[in-house]
């Protein structure tokens, strides 16, 4: 397997290729779609080569564009729910080119930036692993980066660092955000607090100059501070206080972010939005209502799923002419955008909703199809036509081929 490239590579190729999308359908096929192009399949998933043992590899799960387009990896999991590895696809040769197997099922994979790893989250003994796997190697030895609880992880664009909120289990109560700096031990990770609250992730900024995570707030156990901080250590701004769970997520040009905060029941909304400069200011609101998934299309434009008396929608934010429009009919609450919209990563870069010329946005809904019953598909829509959205075909999990400012 040759190395995944350079960022050169990757912007000119993001350049003559236009926007991809890839997705797992209900076989565990992994499917390349190019709007108004081609739907494409990879390679089966099927026995991993030298693992006899393993013949019952399931469905691969999230699937994910290396930066330079080249290369695509999918978690997968044996039958018995407790081996596994990680798939890698040759985008180009539409087949599998290598599988990494893990002593440990990974519940979770992504291409981290740096454009030769790979991020794996490890069920193991009751507890969650995270694993670094350099690709570029014959001999793939999984590098742990994270024992305990990692609950989320985000990397510079770089990927010379990883951002990690994890829960020190085996050294007691208490919630951590750190960064790993990849070319040193994992032990001499730099502690940023000892009193994570409960932001979604920690997410540097796109050019990685800033990183933004949460705090415990001393205004009650309730509250969590919102931080803004450049690599140094040094805070750019006082933190911003928010009631309940959130999450940040920096705009293309990293000068504003987009924090959504609040409880709705049990689904996965938040309760409100509003748009924070990077560098000071007062929060401006956005939305007030129950709001989740929301991510931005480009410097001034956002699309988010919101809650309200007419169902659920997929609605879009333009800050500049101060306008929400819907762009999508009606969803369950439960079982579609919400439930499929990426719960682990909400705001990753690695598995993006939104196409890197901020043209389409994917997601997955129920749908009554030509097969039996109803079961997810996926759905493309056109914010420059504000068309209804396209069926692509049955499947999930979709995300969309990185964006260049990625490897910056």
């Amino acid at each position: 397997m040759k190395p995944p490239g350079d960022p050169e590579r990757a912007r000119k190729h993001l350049a003559k290729t236009g926007a991809r999308l890839t997705y797992v359908d209900p076989e565990g096929r992994i499917r390349v779609f190019i709007p108004g192009r081609s739907n494409r399949m990879l390679a089966l998933p099927g026995r991993p080569p030298g693992l006899p043992a393993m013949d019952g590899v399931e469905t691969p799960k999230w699937p994910s564009w290396s930066p330079t387009g080249e290369w695509i990896a999918a978690a997968g999991v044996a039958d018995d729910g407790k081996t596994g590895g990680v798939f890698v696809f040759d985008a180009h040769r539409s087949r599998r080119s290598r599988w990494i197997p893990l002593q440990s099922a990974p519940m979770y994979s992504c291409w981290l930036p740096g454009h030769k790893a790979i991020g794996a989250l490890i069920s193991e003994k009751d507890r969650l692993h995270l694993f670094a796997l350099d690709a570029t190697r014959r001999v793939v030895v999984p590098r742990s980066i994270a024992k305990g609880m990692p609950l989320f992880f985000h990397a510079r664009p770089d990927g010379t660092e990883i951002a990690i909120h994890t829960t020190e289990m085996a050294t007691g109560p208490g919630r951590h955000v750190r960064i790993w700096d990849t070319r040193e031990a994992p032990e001499s990770s730099l502690v940023l607090t000892q009193r994570a609250g409960r932001l979604r992730s920690p997410v540097f900024s796109p050019q990685g100059a800033l990183l933004a995570y949460g705090e415990k707030s001393e205004r009650g156990r309730e509250y969590t501070d919102l931080c803004i901080v450049d690599l140094k250590g040094k805070k750019v701004r006082p933190p911003i206080a928010f009631k309940g769970p959130g999450a940040a997520s920096f705009s293309r040009d990293g000068r504003h972010l987009a924090l959504v905060a609040g409880e709705v029941g049990n689904i996965p909304l938040f309760g409100q939005a509003a748009i924070i400069s990077a560098w000071g200011g007062e929060p401006s609101p956005l939305y007030e209502g129950p709001i989740g998934s929301i991510e931005w299309v480009d410097d001034s434009r956002l699309i988010a799923v919101v809650a309200g008396e007419s169902g659920v929608h997929w609605v879009l934010f333009d800050r500049r002419s101060a306008s929400c429009s819907r762009i999508s009919p009606p969803l369950s609450p439960t079982r579609d955008a919400l439930f499929y919209a990426h719960f682990f990563d909400q705001f990753s870069r690695t598995h993006p909703l939104v196409s890197a010329n901020g043209r389409y946005v994917s997601y997955a809904a129920q749908y009554g199809g030509e097969r039996a019953g109803v079961e997810p598909h996926i759905f493309l829509l056109d914010l420059e036509r504000s068309s209804t959205p396209e069926i692509v075909g049955p499947g999930m999990m979709p995300a969309w081929e990185l964006p260049a400012l990625m490897s910056e």
